[in-house]
């Protein structure tokens, strides 16, 4: 058995109370300590994955800005070549209208004399000529110089009327 010897006096000496009381701060201090040392590395863990998404992230916006920085200059291309694309619909459109505007041309030179231009249209599906003939007579001569002349795809004899003031009025649809 081991005895305990204290070689100081009663007096200075701790009491059993004491005793228990600084082992109990002693285990709490360990505990502490502990705990905190725990926190620090789940803190420490905390900061590395946050600091590598982090780094994740801007890596990722990096890429990200480029590929707008890339989609940007091909929709500023798209652009471009969209408004092309009009300019030449609009030219070939106005080719077309002057196809149109050539044929009601030829009509209106294959008049007899006396047959009168009133009123012109042009559309995509197609150009009417509206004339005044103040006579059947006229109006028979340029319907044969219109048949033998035979540029015409398709004329359409559209309407057709009478009045005694004016004679005849006919509107010619030419394709």
């Amino acid at each position: 058995m081991s005895s305990e010897i204290n070689l100081l006096p009663k007096e200075i000496s701790r009491g059993k109370d004491v005793e228990k009381t600084l082992k109990l701060l002693q285990k709490i201090a360990v505990s502490v300590t502990v705990v905190f040392i725990l926190i620090l590395v789940a803190g420490g863990a905390f900061y590395f994955l946050m600091a590598n998404r982090l780094s994740n992230a801007e890596n990722e916006q990096k890429t990200l800005i480029s590929n707008i920085q890339s989609l940007q200059s091909t929709e500023a291309s798209l652009i471009l070549l969209r408004d092309r694309i009009q300019k030449i619909q609009g030219t070939l459109s106005a080719r077309t209208n002057e196809l149109a505007f050539s044929k009601q041309e030829t009509i209106l030179g294959l008049a007899p004399e006396g047959v009168t231009f009133k009123e012109s249209d042009i559309q995509d599906s197609g150009s009417t000529v509206e004339v005044i003939s103040p006579s059947s007579l006229s109006f028979q001569n340029l319907i044969t110089r219109l048949v033998a002349q035979g540029n015409f795809v398709s004329l359409t004899l559209k309407e057709l009327s009478f009045s005694p003031f004016t004679g005849y009025s006919i509107l010619l649809g030419a394709n």
